[in-house]
C-alpha cells in the first residue's frame, strides 16, 4: 500500500513539474489574475439585488451609486473586488438621513473601516486598495433618506 501511495505522489509531482515548465509564466499569472477577479466579482451585490442602483459605472471599482430609501434594511456592496493590482480611488458623496441608520464601510481584506461623514452628510475619503479583496459596503437599518456616492480613480 505504501508503495502505491509513493508512486501516486511521484506521478503527481512529475505531472505538476511538466505542466509548470510547459506553461509560460505570464500565462500562469494572467490565469491566476482572472480567477482572482472572478472570485472578487462574486462578492458584489448583483444589479437585480441592489437596494439602490449603480450609475456612470466605469468598472467594478469606479462609478456612482444612488439609493432613495423608504424604511430599508439590508446591505449593498456596489463596488470593489479582488485583485492583484493596487488602486487609488476617491470616495465622495452625500447622505441625507431622515430616519433610521446607514453606515458605509470599506473592507480591506479582513480589516473594516467605518467611513465618517460630516454634520451635513458629506463624505470625502481617499481609498488605497492594495492587492486582495477590497469593497465598499453600505448597510441600512430602517433607513429613510438618500445615499449618493461616487468613486473615481486618482491619477
Amino acid at each position: 500500500m505504501r508503495h502505491v501511495l509513493s508512486i501516486i505522489i511521484c506521478l503527481i509531482i512529475l505531472i505538476g513539474t511538466i505542466i509548470l515548465f510547459a506553461v509560460d509564466t505570464e500565462d500562469l499569472v494572467m490565469g491566476y489574475t482572472q480567477i482572482v477577479q472572478v472570485l472578487g466579482k462574486s462578492q458584489l451585490t448583483s444589479n437585480e439585488h441592489l437596494i439602490g442602483s449603480r450609475y456612470e459605472r466605469k468598472d467594478d471599482y469606479a462609478g456612482g451609486y444612488m439609493c432613495l430609501a423608504d424604511s430599508v434594511t439590508g446591505r449593498d456592496i456596489p463596488y470593489g473586488g479582488c485583485s492583484t493590482k493596487n488602486r487609488k480611488l476617491m470616495l465622495t458623496g452625500k447622505i441625507n438621513r431622515q430616519h433610521g441608520n446607514v453606515n458605509i464601510h470599506i473592507r480591506y481584506g479582513s480589516e473594516c473601516e467605518d467611513i465618517q461623514f460630516d454634520g451635513k452628510g458629506y463624505i470625502e475619503k481617499e481609498l488605497s486598495f492594495c492587492g486582495g479583496g477590497n469593497y465598499i459596503v453600505i448597510e441600512y437599518e430602517n433607513f429613510v433618506g438618500e445615499v449618493d456616492i461616487k468613486t473615481e480613480y486618482i491619477k
